[in-house]
């Protein structure tokens, strides 16, 4: 009975940080700015990510912290050639990512997804950006 309790509270736990996030990512699209979204938006992902480590989903959490990085970046990676390597480098980052925890056809919406927002991020203006990541969102 006491693991259950345990287990109780831990789940518990990881949904109060899971929505913490989505009250985060709501705020991030309430900011005009892109870099403010973003900051926000990265902000959020890593409470997602906390609340997947909480529910042992490791490889739903490393995914969300690489999110939260990747969306980091984007906001002060802007020109030049590290704008696209960095970008380059998340999208197959998260292509590797899709094949290593591959569980069948399905496993492509999120690798798709997460690759549509690196493009979306690093590519679009502010308002088309928000409706890419609107449209591809996974979470």
């Amino acid at each position: 009975m006491a693991a259950l309790i345990d287990t109780l509270d831990l789940h518990s736990l990881a949904y109060a940080v899971g929505s913490i996030g989505i009250v985060l990512e709501w705020r991030a699209y309430w900011l005009p700015g892109g870099r403010a979204f973003r900051r926000w938006s990265a902000t959020g992902a890593l409470f997602w990510a906390g609340q997947y480590f909480l529910l042992n989903a490791w490889t739903a959490g490393l995914s969300m912290a690489g999110t939260a990085l990747r969306t980091l970046l984007s906001a002060y990676m802007t020109h030049g050639a590290g704008k696209h390597w960095t970008a380059a480098g998340f999208t197959l980052a998260f292509a590797a990512f899709t094949a290593f925890s591959w569980q069948g056809p399905i496993s492509l919406a999120p690798g798709f997804a997460t690759i549509n927002t690196t493009f979306a991020l690093f590519y679009l203006d502010n308002r088309r950006m928000r409706i890419a990541l609107l449209a591809s969102s996974r979470r």
